[in-house]
């Protein structure tokens, strides 16, 4: 895995620094009156509105048509998985940036390592190595300097809760990674843009459905949301998370969580400069253990 060569690494950087901007894009879409379900189901529509003409144009109709009718039942139930469980993510994480502080919630969203390290060494055979442990315990740690001083200055169940909220989120993105993982092994001829495409589609499907019986259906937002939408679904979902889906296929998936704890450094920092949320020590050793981490894992 670790010989893949420096192009997923490349394109793990870049996707991880562009998904460091989906919190204050939410932030954004959030004070000008979007509920997080409009959020997500936006961000993912919008993205798998982009993204199926580039699928279609560089693989064609006829090549993608193939692809659907050469896949197996198990492929097809493990892409559902990856739909859903993207979504679910989004729904949660989303929901939690309206109740905790954006380092926490990242932070906390970001604790992927642990949840993924275990579930491959039970479902995909994939035992760390000591240095990964290592490299895993760090980032924990890590994860929870950096929320630390929100987590003490807890005054609210509503901060609690979307802390937890940020904790299941993480959760759910695990079983994504994972799927895509599975998926990648059972097919290594499928390509990306199509799989993508699929992913999109489904926990968009989801997400809208789920909106749809709830409350008003997403495309009902304000315009003043719409700027926050595009940018979040065309920078954060379309660039960011499809880099990122290229770098798993190459790399593993305990790998890429590690990687993906950049984030929340990126997030906390920009949060601090644009809204004005202050850093704790604490916070910016945190930021030190998860860079070390992540050279670590490489």
């Amino acid at each position: 895995m670790q010989s893949a060569g420096k192009g997923p690494w490349l394109a793990l950087c870049i996707g991880v620094g562009v998904v460091s901007t989906a919190a204050l894009l939410i932030r954004w879409a959030l004070q000008e009156g979007a509920s997080a379900l409009e959020i997500a189901a936006a961000r993912l529509c919008l993205a798998a509105l982009a993204v199926w003409p580039i699928a279609l144009w560089t693989h064609g109709q006829g090549a993608i048509a193939q692809l659907l009718r050469t896949a197996d039942p198990t492929l097809l139930r493990w892409t559902l998985v990856a739909g859903l469980s993207l979504a679910a993510h989004f729904a949660l994480w989303i929901s939690s940036l309206d109740h905790t502080s954006v380092a926490s919630s990242v932070a906390l969203v970001t604790t992927n390592p642990i949840w993924v390290a275990l579930a491959a060494w039970l479902w995909l055979g994939e035992r760390p190595g000591r240095k990964l442990w290592i490299a895993i315990g760090l980032s924990m740690l890590g994860s929870l300097l950096i929320s630390w001083k929100d987590l003490q200055a807890q005054a609210s169940d509503s901060e609690l809760w979307g802390n937890l909220l940020a904790l299941m989120g993480a959760m759910a993105m695990s079983g994504y990674m994972l799927a895509a993982k599975v998926v990648q092994e059972r097919r290594p001829d499928l390509p990306l843009l199509p799989y993508v495409a699929a992913v999109y589609s489904l926990a968009a499907f989801a997400l809208t459905l789920m909106l749809s019986t709830l409350a008003r259906p997403w495309w009902h937002v304000s315009s003043a949301v719409w700027p926050a939408l595009l940018l979040l679904a065309l920078g954060p979902q379309l660039i960011g998370h499809t880099l990122i889906n290229f770098a798993l296929r190459k790399l593993s998936p305990t790998l890429v969580a590690i990687a993906i704890l950049g984030e929340p450094i990126a997030a906390a920092l920009l949060a601090w400069f644009l809204l004005a949320e202050s850093l704790a020590p604490g916070q910016l050793v945190g930021f030190a253990l998860i860079i070390i981490a992540v050279l670590l894992a490489r």
